[in-house]
């Protein structure tokens, strides 16, 4: 169980390195930012704002459609039985009553 959950966690992780790769060829997060610097600029009309408002709303679709938003959290927990426990609880509560019965006496 623990090599499949290896494997799994490499090949994701093989996978979100390949797609950051892919953003990166295509260059969308510095033409998000030329955008950016050209929207800062006072000298543009409403078509201007218009027109690279549309090419950055492409850009941003595409990077979430290759490198999708993590919409989980992993959570990694040791999972003992419930007779481990029970037992665990008892030494606990064991050891607690031997101690008490030490300063009463």
């Amino acid at each position: 169980m623990a090599r499949v959950s290896a494997f799994a966690a490499a090949n994701r992780k093989a996978r979100q390195e390949a797609m950051r790769q892919k953003i990166s060829d295509m260059n969308l997060l510095r033409q998000l930012g030329e955008i950016l610097q050209a929207m800062e600029s006072s000298e543009m009309t409403a078509n201007d704002v218009a027109r690279l408002k549309a090419r950055a709303d492409i850009n941003l679709k595409l990077i979430s459609k290759i490198l999708p938003d993590e919409k989980y959290i992993e959570i990694e927990a040791n999972v003992t039985s419930h007779e481990a426990a029970l037992e665990a609880l008892e030494n606990v509560v064991g050891a607690g009553a031997e101690d008490t019965d030490d300063t009463e006496g």
